[in-house]
């Protein structure tokens, strides 16, 4: 599903994390939970491989960086790589995120088939990237 980001201000955002946290929460304490309606990605500038995975990964979970979790530090470290070079450290940041995951509590990091899935995830997000004018 693709959103205009252009009708996304700060405030609707925040709102929608909050809910899209909510929803998670609830999944992960085994409740049944309707997913929110619209899901509005946050105004970033899409410049290399990180910033587009960061950007799917709030999309998709809602979650984004948080104080001393060192996504920030990844985020930058994958668009310094740029697109070669995150190809060729994919598994590196496939365990980053599974780290990730399970320190934030996220039963789905340990799933068969989890590794594929977050690998799909980079995938897309170096694709996007590579397709980018203002890709680094």
């Amino acid at each position: 599903m693709r959103t205009n980001l252009s009708n996304t201000t700060p405030e609707l955002f925040a709102a929608h994390v909050a809910r899209l946290t909510a929803y998670h929460k609830k999944l992960r304490d085994g409740q049944k939970a309707e997913p929110p309606k619209s899901v509005p990605p946050p105004e970033i500038k899409l410049i290399g491989p990180g910033d587009h995975l960061h950007a799917l990964i709030i999309q998709f979970t809602g979650e984004t960086t948080k104080l001393g979790c060192g996504c920030k530090d990844r985020i930058n470290q994958m668009n310094r790589w740029g697109v070669a070079g995150c190809i060729k450290n994919i598994d590196r940041i496939v365990n980053w995120m599974q780290e990730e995951a399970t320190k934030r509590g996220w039963k789905s990091a340990k799933w068969l088939g989890s590794k594929t899935a977050i690998k799909l995830l980079i995938r897309l997000a170096i694709r996007r990237a590579k397709n980018t004018k203002d890709s680094i």
